[in-house]
């Protein structure tokens, strides 16, 4: 294969020098990229190829639009024909939104697609890196949208593996760019979720349970049908995410040995046992048992890389900061789930309770969508998602058991009405289990 020209004049030093930069980051980060395994057998990799190296490639993902406009106006292929991806893909992926007004300004396809799955811009922003801080991730990702969609981009392209952009973003639980897709002017359609069959990336390890609520909420605000079998799939995730969670799983090996990470999980621990205390926010007493077990547990850990120093224990300090903790409580007083409910005795009942309380009121329907995106709680907030995904989803798993206990396989002979009170009297952990014995493809309609 004959060498790639290269694209600058070596007598411009300021070029040259970005040029040789941009060759030190970014050749050794696109062939890293590239050696990363896929997360999913039946997924094809949705990572960087080391043979898309090209200096506009490299200036796109980087976000360098000096250089980037440079390129383009000696004439580099905008669409880097070439390669697996294009400049518009990097940029995408990296959440790069001036740098994707540059390339659509300077006549960047938006549909091109991936050569190896088939996937379009609009797809890489689902697979996008995590980048910045949550506000500017949202700011870009929202500019994104808009520049493709304004450029043509086509909300129903699909990829190799017959998904659009919003199927691939709902898989992935990615809950803005759906909620994007789905309210922006000529909306993305719902009708592919259904012959998709809902592609949950069950193995992905991001979602957590508030996510996989969010996301059932905001299909289900925007006309899609939870039957019982996508009701069944959301449900089996929410488990799986549910487990995933530090309060009921343990922390990875390399977050404890190597990288620092003990302290902030047991400043973790410390803070919703703290909650737990204060406030009198509902915690399972198996719960409460397994935090306390792993905080032991996490304090006779050794100092990573220095056992000479002792065990944790010997030197961890904690506070909790009760004055925006307070702050936070005085927030969640004034969200009013229901006319008597507030968002701070939500957190006071069990999940059970205080979706009695939501099904008997008229404000049931839109409950979850009125209270976030919510104020920000700098305390409390990731104990208050928690609790409000185990609420709305208990009251999804009746739902389900309901639904389960009409079809042919449980005959009950019973009507509906009386299979939700027998689904309404069960506890968390039978509808746990029931959901988790019930097959994703055997059960009878």
């Amino acid at each position: 294969m004959a060498p790639r020209p290269q694209p600058y004049d070596l007598q411009n030093s300021p070029r040259l020098r970005r040029m040789q930069h941009l060759e030190q980051t970014m050749k050794p980060w696109f062939s890293l990229q590239a050696k990363k395994p896929t997360k999913n057998d039946h997924q094809k990799r949705r990572i960087m190829s080391q043979d898309d190296f090209t200096y506009l490639n490299a200036a796109c993902a980087r976000g360098d639009t000096v250089t980037a406009l440079e390129l383009l106006r000696e004439g580099a292929d905008v669409d880097q024909a070439g390669c697996t991806r294009s400049p518009l893909h990097y940029a995408a992926h990296l959440g790069q939104a001036a740098v994707v007004r540059i390339l659509l300004e300077h006549g960047a396809d938006p549909n091109r697609p991936d050569h190896e799955d088939g996937s379009t811009a609009l797809h890489a922003l689902a697979n996008a890196d995590d980048y910045g801080r949550e506000e500017e991730r949202a700011t870009a990702l929202r500019t994104i949208v808009e520049l493709l969609v304004a450029a043509g981009a086509s909300v129903e392209a699909r990829n190799f593996a017959g998904q659009s952009p919003l199927g691939l973003a709902v898989s992935r639980f990615e809950f803005g760019l759906a909620r994007l897709l789905l309210e922006r002017a000529g909306a993305a359609s719902l009708d592919g979720l259904q012959s998709e069959n809902l592609a949950l990336d069950a193995d992905d390890e991001r979602p957590r349970t508030f996510c996989v609520a969010k996301m059932m909420d905001l299909l289900v605000a925007h006309g899609f049908y939870m039957d019982f079998e996508n009701r069944l799939r959301f449900l089996k995730c929410w488990l799986r995410a549910r487990a995933r969670d530090n309060e009921f799983s343990e922390p990875k090996v390399c977050e404890i040995l190597g990288h620092g990470r003990t302290d902030f999980i047991l400043n973790d621990l410390d803070t919703r046992l703290a909650i737990r205390k204060k406030f009198d926010f509902y915690m399972g007493q198996g719960t409460e048992d397994r935090l306390l077990e792993k905080r032991e547990r996490l304090l006779d850990t050794y100092v990573p890389g220095n056992k000479t120093r002792g065990k944790l224990r010997t030197y961890y300090r904690w506070r909790f900061n009760e004055v925006e903790a307070e702050a936070d409580a005085a927030k969640l007083k004034a969200i009013m789930l229901t006319e008597s409910l507030s968002l701070y005795r939500a957190c006071q009942l069990s999940p059970a309770a205080a979706a009695s309380i939501l099904r008997s009121s008229s404000r049931r329907n839109n409950w979850l969508r009125r209270v976030f995106p919510g104020p920000h709680l700098e305390h409390l907030g990731l104990f208050v998602q928690r609790h409000v995904a185990e609420i709305f989803a208990r009251i999804q798993f009746e739902f389900f058991a309901a639904d389960l206990f009409m079809t042919e396989g449980c005959r009950l002979n019973l009507p509906h009405a009386v299979c939700s009170l027998v689904a309404e009297r069960m506890s968390d952990e039978e509808l746990y289990r029931l959901c988790e014995q019930t097959s994703e493809t055997n059960w009878v309609d």
